[in-house]
């Protein structure tokens, strides 16, 4: 069941990826304000949906792609820090999906420790 959720969710956001791409400097360099709100607002579901799926993967007994410390929330503040900071590193990074640099950003801030012992 897991298994067909994480297809669904992926195939989903590559169909949405494909049209409606949100890059990383396309999000830190928006100067209209109500385009600044869509983009909050994007950002905060793909936030919602990344935690929701790595906690579904980890209702499962199977090991989480991250680890958030303590209640296992993530603040809006820091998933964008997260962002701004991961599309930084690098120029080929500014232009990827939002979705996919946050991911990437999730499982360098927040690694897993070993699960098993």
């Amino acid at each position: 069941m897991l298994r067909r959720v994480v297809a669904a969710l992926a195939i989903g956001l590559s169909a949405v990826t494909a049209v409606n791409a949100l890059s990383v400097s396309s999000y830190r360099d928006e100067k209209n304000d109500d385009m600044r709100k869509l983009n909050r607002a994007y950002l905060a579901g793909v936030r919602d949906g990344l935690v929701a799926v790595n906690q579904a993967i980890a209702s499962e007994r199977k090991k989480p792609y991250f680890c958030l410390p303590d209640d296992g929330t993530l603040k809006f503040e820091r998933a964008e820090e997260i962002l701004i900071q991961e599309g930084s590193k690098s120029r080929s990074l500014e232009h990827m999906p939002a979705w996919a640099i946050l991911f990437e950003g999730l499982k360098d801030t927040f690694p897993c420790k070993d699960l098993d012992k």
